[in-house]
């Protein structure tokens, strides 16, 4: 049977070389997939943290739309003790100045929203 060792004969220490050539290469190879893994944590961290981010400021911004529609709300039901028109009309400006800004805020938002969207 004519192996390697025929063709080419081995020099004294070569097997131990080729053994700490295998090592290493092992070894680099593992290192390369630890490394990986390593990024691919922080990588879903850092995903994380930010979605819990963006859920806490989604949440407040729930919260803070909710009580102005509430005192937007509370508005309209004053306004049938009205009877000068001029008031009322003050009063309907007034609600309709909050209502356009509540509309701009959650525009805005969705607008960053969407703009967050292909980032993910």
């Amino acid at each position: 049977s004519s192996g390697i060792n025929a063709e080419w004969p081995l020099r004294p220490g070569s097997n131990q070389r080729i053994e700490k050539l295998r090592y290493d290469g092992t070894e680099l190879v593992t290192n390369v997939g630890v490394a990986a893994m390593a990024r691919e944590d922080a990588r879903k961290i850092d995903e994380e943290r930010s979605n819990k981010d963006r859920r806490e400021k989604l949440e407040a911004e729930c919260k803070a739309s909710m009580e102005r529609f509430e005192e937007i709300t509370k508005r309209w039901d004053s306004a049938h003790v009205l009877k000068v028109p001029q008031a009322l009309q003050d009063m309907m400006t007034n609600q309709r100045e909050l209502i356009n800004s509540m509309i701009a805020e959650k525009e805005k938002s969705t607008d960053c929203d969407s703009a967050l969207i292909p980032l993910l």
